[in-house]
């Protein structure tokens, strides 16, 4: 959200740049449209269309197998059920004759019946060369993570980093499919020897996973070190507390386990209040963008002054600029001098 809300007013201040160059909001008579916009977005079309006009009509025989291979994403019961191959057949229709009818409704109803990260490690592994380079095994894996697809990237992923070594980034990605497949005992070896690739030593990807593991294989003293080490370099981390609480918990340190669980539940608080916070800002840094390209200016500082309290020091810096500007358009020199003081001295700090 943080990021969505400094695009926005990052868009702002574009727009309010223009103020200060002296040309005018839409609808300004001081100068003339820059038909240049206007021209690229003809030119656009007359492209887009272009290529449409050169894709070839689909045959009645072509329509009709669209809608056969439409009629193998349903079980014998009617059910959804996803086919790769036809998948990959209908994507290729759709790269030689674009999103023609029947075509498009066959592939939404079959991207409806695909998860499309499990359907692209399919295909992935069903296109693999007979001798795969190391590369390429790798990225078979971790598309099989990211289709939760454990078993299967443990399957790629554990042989590979035997044969690069466990320092690796494929050991890392094998400790981290068998953790999540349930085999912590086989995944320790992996993550320890490949921690860097989680962020150095105290990284706390690589401080959890690691914790985890040796909690689910029993050394419990071994996982509440490792975890409070990741927890003092993250103090904030949700998932971290919430392992060492765990930890504490299993090892019979109750009192510990209560107070980091409160850690645990302060920080989920304040994720969330932040998150609310974010999303407050952007719809306002929307409507203040709006007001502006409209010319609303009085608006324009009433979102400011309302943005101002829950913005953080680099969105703080963009709505001072805003300020800057509006009050350079609106002729108010001394408030417009007055913001350009405090912006220096935030960017002084």
């Amino acid at each position: 959200m943080l990021v969505r809300a400094g695009l926005v007013a990052h868009t702002l201040i574009a727009s309010a740049a223009l103020a200060c160059s002296g040309e005018g909001p839409p609808g300004s008579s001081k100068v003339a449209p820059d038909p240049a916009p206007a021209q690229a977005k003809v030119e656009a079309k007359t492209k887009v269309e272009a290529e449409a006009e050169a894709r070839p009509a689909m045959s009645g025989q072509t329509s009709a197998r669209a809608t056969e291979l439409g009629t193998r994403f349903r079980d014998a019961k009617g059910k959804p059920s996803c086919d790769v191959e036809a998948l990959a057949e209908l994507r290729e229709l759709r790269e030689r004759f674009g999103p023609a009818s029947p075509l498009r409704e066959v592939l939404l109803a079959a991207f409806s019946a695909c998860d499309e990260r499990v359907a692209l490690a399919q295909l992935h592994a069903e296109t693999l060369p007979a001798t795969p380079s190391a590369q390429q095994r790798l990225e078979l894996g971790a598309a099989w993570l990211r289709a939760s697809r454990y078993e299967d990237a443990a399957e790629i992923l554990v042989p590979l980093a035997g044969e690069l070594g466990p320092t690796t980034k494929a050991a890392w990605l094998a400790g981290f499919s068998l953790v999540h497949a349930g085999r912590p005992g086989e995944a320790l070896p992996w993550l320890e020897g490949a921690r860097a690739h989680a962020g150095g030593e105290q990284g706390s990807d690589g401080a959890l996973l690691v914790g985890l593991a040796k909690l689910d294989t029993g050394d419990l003293d071994g996982a509440i070190a490792t975890l409070e080490a990741g927890v003092a370099a993250s103090p904030t981390n949700r998932s971290l507390l919430a392992a060492l609480a765990r930890a504490y918990a299993s090892a019979g340190r109750g009192d510990d386990a209560a107070r980091v669980s409160e850690q645990a539940r302060a920080a989920f608080e304040h994720a969330a209040k932040s998150e609310r916070q974010m999303t407050r800002l952007a719809a306002l840094s929307s409507s203040l963008s709006e007001a502006w390209d409209a010319g609303r200016y009085a608006e324009v500082e009433q979102f400011i002054d309302a943005m101002w309290a829950d913005a953080p020091p680099e969105l703080r810096e963009q709505l001072l600029s805003a300020r800057v500007a509006l009050y350079e358009r609106t002729d108010r020199p001394a408030d417009a001098a007055a913001a350009r003081d405090a912006l220096a001295q935030l960017r002084g700090q």
